[in-house]
């Protein structure tokens, strides 16, 4: 994995809340704008969770959230992703990559539709080293 990556995610409001263990959901109403789901730097640590597949934030953290954003519904913000990288066929060495998001908040609408936010993910390369091993001949 050491090309760029793209990918876009779309995640219920409520959702992204309940998942986190924070509320129980009887005492929740229905968010009408992204200020209703949190401070800006909590909603993109709540979605960084979710993209690395905690979103209770149980285990080890698999990102940082390095920079945030809010102006309206939308959220912009960076994080430092940490993965490995093959050095060789056996071994491999840890390194981050950059990863920007941009989330839209739609509100739900009179038909019956529920709030989500609409994320969209960029990751920077990371780069490979490989390093020759010695001849033991």
């Amino acid at each position: 994995a050491s090309g760029r990556t793209a990918s876009v995610s779309r995640t219920g409001a409520l959702d992204l809340l309940l998942s986190s263990g924070d509320l129980l959901p009887g005492e929740l109403p229905q968010p009408t704008e992204l200020r209703d789901l949190g401070k800006p730097d909590r909603v993109a640590a709540l979605l960084a969770r979710r993209r690395d597949g905690d979103p209770m934030g149980s285990g080890v953290a698999r990102s940082t959230v390095t920079a945030v954003t809010r102006e309206g519904n939308e959220l912009r913000f960076t994080l430092t992703a940490f993965t490995t990288i093959a050095t060789s066929a056996t071994s491999s060495r840890p390194t981050a990559r950059a990863v920007a998001g941009r989330a839209i908040f739609v509100p739900g609408s009179a038909s019956g539709g529920v709030p989500y936010l609409l994320t969209a993910w960029a990751s920077s390369a990371a780069s490979t080293k490989c390093v020759e091993a010695a001849c033991e001949c």
